[in-house]
């Protein structure tokens, strides 16, 4: 038996598994970030509380069009706001 199975035997295989996930997770939300639309309130000037005044929108949160009321057609009435 080569050493690579005895180590993807002993449990190293699961050590990468979660490597590579985690790397897919924070990949997705490095992307999701760079990608996000401009903040609803201040149209990207960046002088508004809500966005921190990055003007950039967020990635996920309470949604900024309804406030998190959950009664507008851009969350579906989910209250979270998903880019």
């Amino acid at each position: 038996m080569s050493s690579v199975q005895t180590g993807f035997g002993g449990g190293f295989g699961a050590f990468f598994g979660v490597v590579v996930a985690a790397a897919l997770v924070i990949g997705g939300l490095f992307v999701a970030s760079h990608h996000a639309s401009p903040c609803p309130t201040c149209h990207g000037s960046g002088k508004c509380p809500l966005c921190g005044g990055s003007g950039k929108g967020i990635v996920y949160g309470d949604c900024m069009y309804c406030g998190g009321k959950k009664s507008c057609p851009k969350c579906g009435g989910s209250g979270w706001e998903f880019k």
